[in-house]
């Protein structure tokens, strides 16, 4: 009996395939109908999608609205109910597939309905490949809620919340919005286990080339730990550097304003502020507002690093301000060292850097603090850096 089923099934899909789309699904319609059994629905739902003929979508609809979501509350054996969700995952994913946006309210109403969480997650990442763009801020909330759910609870309950987070965020990475990104953000940090958070973290890259819309909250709001995070995914954008620089005189801003309560809060602040910098330096900004944070990071800096890149983006910011900035520090350091209190190996290293970016500045404004180095009792090392520095800016 099964080989004759077999082989009846065989014929008419093979007589079908000679048929026109629309009489292919009239064919199709007709054994889908008649099929008494799930088992049997599931093999005529395998050979349908198989076609992947968008002539099938309005019998993919009927399906999914008058034999699935009319059904979806019906008691059915374990079996059943496998083959029952394999049936609609067929579905839901072969009119992604197919981008039938048109077919989103019936494949969000899935979403809504199922408790199962694969389901689900398929459903939610047709509707991406649809592109329903209607949707995206569904999608959204649905993963800033399980963001924010405690890891506590049932392994079970747990890996299912996971599986449906990596299909928003699936989904979100097709639609290409910034309302997607800043749950993709907090996903990349949150709770789930390495392959959900690496996903995020990599989609993020892709989501949009401009996410910095989506960042200054976060900059401005977030925990220590999301804002260390947020710089990164500044300085890694494609954003215009005009914006980026915004961005990041706010991150260096938060470096200074937050106050660290224990010594990693502190290092923390410091990687904060020198990502900061960085971002400032390779996209060369300009602005005088720079001046000020980047004159504190040279003299309150926690380590040489963070001095050192504000000094040369200080010399790259070029303004009579930023050079005013770094003559005041090296007049400082020169007052030291004539009034015979010294300088320690570290503040020597400043010294020879803003003397080297003095020179590369091209600002005249530079030249008496350059002269006053050479009588500043400083090693025959330094005096002759800054004697080249003046040369440059001759």
């Amino acid at each position: 009996m099964k080989k004759i089923k077999r082989l009846f099934l065989f014929t008419i899909i093979l007589l079908s395939t000679q048929l026109f789309a629309g009489d292919r699904s009239e064919v199709w319609s007709r054994m889908y109908k008649r099929s008494v059994s799930q088992e049997l629905k599931l093999s005529v739902m395998l050979n349908i999608v198989e076609l992947n003929d968008r002539g099938m979508i309005p019998l993919l609809e009927e399906i999914l609205s008058e034999d699935i979501i009319a059904n979806l509350d019906n008691k059915r054996s374990v079996n059943e109910e496998k083959t029952f969700i394999d049936i609609t995952t067929l579905v839901v994913k072969e009119l992604g597939e197919l981008k039938s946006k048109n077919s989103a309210a019936l494949v969000y109403n899935i979403v809504k309905e199922t408790k199962d969480p694969l389901l689900k997650a398929d459903a939610i990442m047709a509707l991406g490949n649809m592109r329903a763009d209607d949707y995206i801020n569904d999608i959204a909330f649905i993963l800033k809620s399980l963001n924010m759910r405690p890891t506590q609870g049932a392994k079970s309950d747990i890996d299912a919340e996971a599986k449906v987070a990596y299909g928003s965020i699936a989904a979100l990475d097709r639609f290409k919005n910034i309302e997607g990104y800043s749950p993709v953000f907090f996903a990349s940090v949150g709770w789930y286990d390495q392959r959900v958070r690496f996903f995020a973290d990599k989609v993020l890259k892709t989501i949009v080339e401009n996410p910095i819309e989506a960042l200054i909250p976060i900059l401005e709001d977030g925990s220590l730990a999301d804002k260390t995070k947020a710089v990164k995914e500044v300085a890694a954008c494609n954003a215009p550097a005009l914006d980026k620089s915004s961005a990041a005189q706010i991150a260096l801003r938060q470096g200074f304003d937050n106050i660290p309560e224990t010594i990693q809060e502190g290092m923390a602040l410091t990687t904060l502020r020198k990502d900061a910098i960085k971002v400032l330096y390779s996209n060369k900004s300009v602005e005088p507002k720079d001046v000020s944070f980047l004159t504190q990071s040279l003299k309150d800096g926690s380590d040489l690093e963070e001095k050192i890149y504000a000094i040369r983006t200080l010399g790259l910011n070029g303004t009579d301000e930023a050079i005013e900035a770094l003559t005041t520090v090296l007049s400082n350091f020169n007052e030291r060292n004539i009034s015979g209190i010294g300088i320690t190996y570290a503040d020597e290293d400043v010294v020879r850097e803003i003397i080297i970016t003095l020179g590369k500045s091209g600002n005249a404004n530079a030249k008496g603090i350059l002269t006053e180095v050479q009588f500043s009792g400083y090693p025959n090392g330094l005096v002759k850096v800054a004697k080249d520095a003046l040369t440059n800016l001759k």
